[in-house]
C-alpha cells in the first residue's frame, strides 16, 4: 500500500511542477499575443485589402495571431506596416521583456 501511495506522490508531483511553472511563462505568452493582436487591428484599419490590394502575407500572419502563435506573426505585420509607411503602435513593456528573453 505504502508502495502505491510513494508512486501516486510522484505522479502528483510530476502533473503539479509544470502547471506550478507555468504563469510566469503564460504572462509573456500573453503580452505577445496582446502586441500580435494589436499590429493585426493596426494592419486590417490602415493596409487596404481585397477590392483594391491583396496582402497574402500579412493576411497568413493575421490568422496567425488569431490561431495565438505570435513569433512568426508579429515581424511579418511589422514589416508591412513600416513598409507601408506607417508608425507601429508601442509595443508592450511586457513583450519588449519577453524579447529579451529569447
Amino acid at each position: 500500500m505504502s508502495k502505491y501511495l510513494g508512486l501516486l506522490s510522484v505522479a502528483c508531483a510530476a502533473i503539479a511542477m509544470p502547471v506550478m511553472s507555468g504563469p510566469a511563462h503564460a504572462a509573456a505568452w500573453t503580452a505577445a499575443d496582446s502586441y500580435c493582436s494589436t499590429l493585426s487591428k493596426h494592419f486590417k484599419r490602415y493596409i487596404p485589402g481585397p477590392p483594391l490590394h491583396q496582402n497574402m502575407v500579412g493576411d497568413v500572419a493575421v490568422a496567425q495571431c488569431k490561431e495565438r502563435t505570435p513569433n512568426p506573426a508579429i515581424p511579418v505585420l511589422e514589416h508591412e506596416i513600416v513598409r507601408s509607411k506607417l508608425p507601429l503602435p508601442p509595443r508592450p513593456a511586457a513583450a519588449q521583456q519577453a524579447e529579451l528573453v529569447r
